[in-house]
């Protein structure tokens, strides 16, 4: 066998023993599964709702605000339920659109219906929504509530009661009670007021802590929407008097700040400012003026509607 020959088999023989290495190839990828179909999500009501309770009554404010996916939009967020014997129910939501106006719906139904203990009712159908569809549905947020209702004593007389409900839970609310996202600086700010004030003062002063909520708190905007609740009747401020309000609560900040700078001040500014808070409270009290004739013409109408329902 000539070299070449020799050279050609000793390679053959090689090939033929050798140990080809291993090779690993990595795992196949799990296939893809198609992700469910997400519900589109309800609008959110990033927003403040605050009320005010008094031996006489219950102030309820809010703004109109809610956020959509691309959206802001002006909605209510106030709503009023009435017995047949007179009582009323006002309720304010936040959190899950949805949410607030199932709850609110099913609280209103029940209220008219029921003469029973409103509370029992009320706590009853806001823990069994919230384990339904919130505790078990991920995609389903939370929501917040804050309601107050007039509920005969004697014929004449009325007491009232205000409540607020979180995550599923409802509590006695005291004298003041706020949700939604601005509610830990309209508390702070209504915390600030050592005030007895009667209605529609109170009124007044929710519209001035709506404004600066607004101005301070993302998410909390559009129009102000401040009610009445006192016995028989549920009141409104118009849209003309809430910007009159507003207006004038920007005027009294402006003036604020400028008082402490006028104190130490060497010129005659203090005098000037004295003079523009007279006119200030001379604008408030036409303010005021206004807003009691027109909830005194208001009990009228609605006295008529009760005394009268089939003409109205």
């Amino acid at each position: 066998m000539n070299s070449t020959k020799l050279k050609m088999f000793r390679e053959e023989a090689f090939l033929a023993n050798r140990v080809l290495p291993r090779i690993i190839l990595p795992k196949p990828l799990p296939p893809k599964t198609p992700h469910p179909k997400q519900r589109l999500e309800s609008a959110k009501r990033m927003t403040i709702v605050f009320g005010i309770l008094q031996s006489d009554g219950i102030v309820f404010a809010a703004d109109t605000e809610e956020t959509g996916e691309f959206l802001k939009f002006s909605t209510p967020k106030l709503y009023s339920h009435s017995r047949t014997n007179g009582e009323q129910l006002v309720i304010g939501g936040a959190g899950s659109s949805f949410s607030v106006e199932t709850v609110q719906q099913r609280l209103g139904k029940s209220f008219i219906a029921d003469s029973a203990s409103f509370e029992e009712i009320a706590g009853t159908i806001i823990k069994q929504f919230y384990e339904e569809q919130v505790v078990t549905n991920a995609d389903q947020q939370d929501f917040q509530l804050i309601f107050g209702g007039s509920f005969r004593t004697t014929e004449d007389t009325f007491s009232h009661r205000l409540w607020i409900s979180e995550r599923g839970c409802l509590r006695d609310a005291g004298n003041i009670a706020a949700i939604g996202i601005g509610s830990g600086t309209a508390r702070i700010l209504l915390k600030q007021y050592a005030f007895h004030a009667v209605r529609p003062i109170t009124e007044l002063l929710a519209a001035h802590v709506l404004r600066l909520v607004k101005e301070q708190v993302p998410y909390c905007g559009k129009e102000n929407t401040v009610w009445q609740l006192s016995g028989l009747n549920v009141l409104q401020m118009t849209s003309a008097q809430l910007q009159k309000a507003e207006e004038l609560s920007r005027r009294y900040d402006d003036l604020h700040r400028n008082m402490f700078s006028a104190f130490f001040a060497q010129d005659t500014s203090l005098p000037y400012i004295y003079s523009k808070f007279s006119a200030l409270r001379s604008d408030y009290a036409k303010l005021l003026d206004d807003v009691t004739a027109h909830y005194a013409s208001e009990k009228v109408i609605n006295e008529q509607i009760r005394n009268n329902p089939e003409e109205f």
